[in-house]
């Protein structure tokens, strides 16, 4: 490499190097955010759909508990197709997120840059765009976004906006316009497809900002017409998503705009008490509304200040800053409830996008007139110091988790769902159809359900597709349980038919069957406007790749388009997956008004094979479970679970009548299960009841060998049994995000660590309920320190999925105050139904009885930092202890019989003891008796000298009364320690020259009690 392109390319991977500070937390694993469960599973089920040869899967039907969902035809799909590009190259789900964020905060630092060299220019552009572009990296909305929103769309759109804004400038400014078409329509048209509610408010700024530019170049016609075309060819490439978008919208759920105008803008706006975050360190919390940073707004103030420019185009981006500023506020509060496309957006805050943009490019501003070739460099190099030690995340109570593919597929994406209530991945089914009043069926639609004697013989089914034969005396009709919407085509004996709606209150696809019998064909088909839309970004990504082409100078990057045009070819045209045959069941099963009309199965992961039953309801049935086994052929069970339906996140009494019910269960195998060929075996019996039920041969299936788990034992054993639901095998420790093991006789923590504990636990039975968790830090009299609840597992491996055959983590962190008090501590695990907050009783492993919690290896909190005693004092107590001095405090006035005198007493630990001492405070004199006297265990118990740690600083408080009989005099206040287990026998008391001291005490201070 030249040293032109050194010097072109060395910002860049200074740029690079910059944002390792930003991005550090993601050294500690996966953080968990706002949002980031729901767009790590989206990349989840779409790398499972391009698996399947779905290339874009509109409607998700694995979502909404196996009813769908049209999530990417409605969120913008592009971060996870690059968080999924990520997973193909090795990394885990977890790990493929966060390179995703990592490469779109690197780029959008990257992008400032870009921008910054064409608005800045000289002198000192060079340094100017580097602070700018550090000043985008940090800018705290940005970070916001990453760790504790999780909010992959919005980081993407973020690291588009310089790209788009430098861009779209290159077509009106180059000499060359036609050359920066392509980058202008793809960095517009990305964003689209990344984040549509940025979209919403990028049009009026764009069109203002290139407005006033080609004002200012002498308003070339030539230019408007590539920029026209730039913008054209953007609508154009993403016309596939937008137009669908807007066209299809009107049948969703009208509720993300009701709870925008009633909940989420109302709270989210900016007052002049709520705006700024007055710290000099931004802090990084879930508290709304988010906050512009101090140094953020000083740092683009001094830059717009410093800069010496008063154009057009500074102008605009000060402008901009402010106007975004006022968006978000009080001000225009009216505005935003009284638009339908702004409550679209839900946040006010999302603006800080906008104005954070703005600032970062003001704040190179700072740099451009210093003088001198070394001063810009330094005074860059300072500002960049301080931008980063300002805004770099620290996120003290962020929790992070280590989350292995293992721990995500179909049947983790149902317990969240049902644990959440977060149904389609989303927090406020935003994209949930119009026609679903409820997903559980009510007593209306119960009594709408018919008993029409209806046939069904189903042939061959997968997600996208059914094909079966349907015979019926009479026109009935016959629902499906999946959502009614636009894209479901149904052919009747191979012609399309229209006699389909959506019944009940869960809204449920439907057809209306004649009489006879009939082949009844359903496919998911998508739209004409879908189809439609896509033809125009294929013909408008054939056009720009032939633009490409004829720039001799960036040919290379034609490949771009014609790479998109190919595959946008084969989402477009490429058939659906073919169904596969449905195994008939082996011996006829009915039960419960429900039939068994097929199965299909699935090998989900080398852990486990996911089984599909198709069920045709003839009545609405109680609620029941599956009981389930998988035999060998020597008969024997090598599996066997109890689930209810949909991978034990549904309930049976939800579907209505005459309904075909596509099904799932989870089955685990046995590491070890060698490969051959395994009889499938159902039961149907009522929701809480044994396991009596016949077992009916239903199907077999093919085995792959199963594997070995690849899996860390424990550090620590454990053994509890609870309620014989499940066992605690052991434990882990990590401390501050290392692992620490626990050290005899105990694992010393500091006031404000970390401590992360790593259950293992192994059902001893198939759970009925998603038990919640929980682990407390309880001192010596059950006081709480810390404490954490939480669903057991996770939301990916709750309990109701936990396999028998494996040990399943439960991770709970806790944060040791910043005050805590010396002591020692023990963590109790429990488990607890959430609805009651009963919990489950435990046993050791010899079956005896422990109460309701289980005590691990206690912990010993040691003060970061002790107050000096007022009055110095040097004695040691052999083997235990060096006395450093003590506390006195008496009345205001005086001191008499029946006070209560205060004394505090400071050792430091010099060698661990087994012993548990008992510590005395005598206020004694020869001549009159004994004044008062307090025998107890230091620090209330809380801190006994058994636990006592060599360096430890012990701060001891006791509260001494006077006896009321006390004669007034002169007494000594004596301290001492002795061991009641050995007969009261004193510990030995040292000087400071080594003698030992009368009656194993130490005079502390004389006493005069007045008459």
């Amino acid at each position: 490499m030249n040293s032109a392109a050194l010097k072109r390319w060395l910002p860049f991977a200074a740029i690079a190097a910059l944002a390792l500070p930003a991005l550090w937390p993601y050294t500690q694993g996966w953080p968990l955010t706002a949002d980031g469960t729901l767009h790590l599973l989206r990349t989840l089920l779409l790398d499972i759909h391009l698996q399947r040869g779905m290339l874009y899967p509109r409607w998700v039907p694995e979502l909404v508990l196996g009813f769908g969902y049209p999530v990417f035809s409605f969120y913008g799909p592009a971060a996870f197709y690059l968080a999924d590009l990520f997973h193909w190259l090795g990394p885990s789900y977890s790990h493929a997120v966060m390179a995703a964020l990592t490469l779109m905060v690197v780029a959008g630092g990257w992008g400032m840059y870009a921008l910054a060299q064409d608005v800045l220019g000289e002198p000192n552009g060079r340094w100017g765009s580097l602070v700018a572009a550090v000043a985008y990296l940090y800018a705290p909305y940005l970070l916001t976004n990453v760790f504790v929103r999780g909010a992959i769309g919005e980081v993407g759109a973020q690291a588009l906006l310089p790209w788009i804004y430098w861009s779209f400038r290159r077509v009106l400014r180059h000499p060359q316009p036609a050359r920066w078409v392509l980058p202008a329509a793809l960095s517009l048209g990305g964003l689209a497809v990344t984040h549509n509610i940025t979209l919403l408010f990028l049009p009026p700024a764009l069109l203002v900002y290139l407005g006033a530019l080609w004002w200012q170049a002498g308003r070339d016609r030539l230019r408007l017409i590539w920029t026209v075309a730039a913008g054209a060819a953007a609508m154009g490439l993403s016309a596939f998503f937008w137009l669908p978008l807007i066209g299809e919208r009107q049948f969703l759920s009208d509720t993300a705009y009701r709870l925008s105008a009633q909940l989420f803008i109302p709270e989210n706006i900016w007052t002049w008490r709520n705006f700024l975050d007055t710290g000099f360190t931004y802090t990084y919390e879930t508290a709304i509304p988010f906050q512009l940073g101090l140094v953020q707004a000083a740092a683009g103030l001094a830059g717009f200040a410093l800069a010496g420019r008063r154009d057009g185009e500074w102008l605009y981006w000060s402008g901009l800053a402010v106007l975004a500023g006022l968006g978000m506020s009080t001000l225009v509060l009216k505005v935003w409830l009284s638009s339908d496309l702004l409550q679209v957006a839900q946040f006010p805050w999302r603006l800080l996008s906008f104005m954070s943009l703005a600032l970062a490019l003001l704040t190179g501003g700072m740099v451009r007139r210093l003088p001198g070739r070394r001063r810009p460099g330094l005074a860059a190099a300072a500002i960049i110091g301080i931008l980063i030690l300002a805004n770099r995340p620290q996120l003290p109570a962020t929790q992070f988790e280590v989350i292995e593919d293992e721990d995500l597929d179909l049947a983790s994406v149902a317990q969240f769902e049902a644990e959440t209530a977060g149904l389609g991945t989303s927090s406020t089914r935003e994209f949930m159809p119009r026609w679903v009043q409820d997903i559980v069926l009510e007593n209306a639609g119960r009594a709408m359900a018919g008993t029409e004697a209806l046939t069904v013989r189903l042939e061959s089914a997968n997600p996208y597709q059914v094909h079966a034969v349907v015979t019926s005396a009479v026109p009935a009709a016959l629902r499906f349980a999946d959502f009614y919407f636009p894209g479901w085509q149904v052919k009747l004996d191979g012609r399309p038919t229209q006699k389909v709606s959506p019944t009940t209150t869960l809204g449920l696809l439907t057809v209306d069957i004649p009489a006879g019998t009939h082949q009844l064909d359903i496919s998911w088909q998508g739209t004409l406007l879908q189809s439609g839309a896509a033809i125009a970004s294929l013909v408008t990504l054939a056009a720009l790749g032939l633009l490409s082409l004829q720039q001799p100078a960036q040919r290379w990057l034609g490949a771009a388009p014609l790479a998109l045009l190919l595959f946008g070819a084969v989402a477009t045209f490429k058939p659906l997956p073919g169904p596969a045959m449905l195994q008939q069941p082996a011996q006829p099963l009915t039960a419960y008004g429900l039939q068994l009309l097929g199965l299909r199965t699935e090998r989900a992961s080398p852990a486990y094979v996911d089984v599909h039953p198709y069920w045709q309801v003839h009545t609405t049935p109680p609620r029941v479970q599956a009981h389930w086994q998988l035999r060998d052929s020597q008969g024997l069970a090598v599996s066997d679970v109890i689930m209810e339906p949909y991978f034990n996140a549904y309930r049976s009494d939800n579907w209505p009548a005459n309904t075909v019910a596509d099904d799932a269960y989870q089955l685990p195998l046995p590491p070890g299960l060698p490969a051959g060929d395994y009889e499938l075996w159902l039961a149907l019996q009522p929701a809480g009841a044994d396991n009596s039920a016949e077992l009916a041969r239903v199907g077999t299936v093919f085995l792959d060998p199963v594997p070995e788990p690849n899996e860390t034992a424990p550090s620590q054993t454990a053994g509890a049994i609870f309620d014989n639901a499940a066992r605690l095998a052991g434990y882990d420790l990590s401390l501050n995000n290392r692992p620490a093991p626990l050290i005899e006789p105990l694992t010393v923590v500091r006031p404000g660590d970390v401590l992360a504990f790593t259950l293992y636990w192994q059902p001893l039975r198939p759970l009925e309920t998603n038990y919640h968790g929980l682990v407390h830090l309880l001192d010596t009299k059950q006081g709480s320190l810390a404490q954490r609840d939480q669903l057991a597992g996770s939301w990916y491996g709750a309990p109701r999925v936990w396999d028998p055959f494996r040990l399943n983590l439960d991770r709970y962190v806790l944060q040791v105050p910043a005050d805590a008090p010396g002591g020692v501590y023990w963590p109790h695990v429990g488990l607890y139904y959430f609805a009651t907050l009963d919990r489950l009783l435990v046993a050791s492993a010899t079956g005896e009885a422990l109460g309701d919690n289980y005590a691990l290896a206690p912990l010993k909190v040691v003060p970061r930092s002790v107050p000096r005693p007022q009055h110095q004092v040097s004695a040691r107590f052999e083997g235990v202890a060096t006395l450093l001095g003590y506390d006195l405090s008496l009345p205001a006035d005086r001191v008499r019989a029946s006070d209560r005198v205060t004394l505090t007493v400071y050792y430091r630990g010099d060698e661990s003891t087994p012993a548990d001492y008992t510590r005395f405070v005598h206020i004694y004199s020869p001549e009159l008796g004994m004044a008062g006297q307090v025998d107890s265990a230091p620090q209330q118990d809380l801190n006994p000298t058994w636990s006592w740690v060599p360096g430890e600083v012990i701060v001891d408080q006791v509260v001494i009364p006077l006896a009321p009989e006390a004669a007034p005099g002169t007494y000594t206040v004596r301290l001492g320690l002795y061991d009641p287990a050995a007969g009261g026998t004193r510990v030995t008391v040292f000087d400071q020259d080594g003698n030992p001291l009368p009656d194993g005490a130490v005079d502390l201070a004389e006493l005069a009690l007045d008459p």
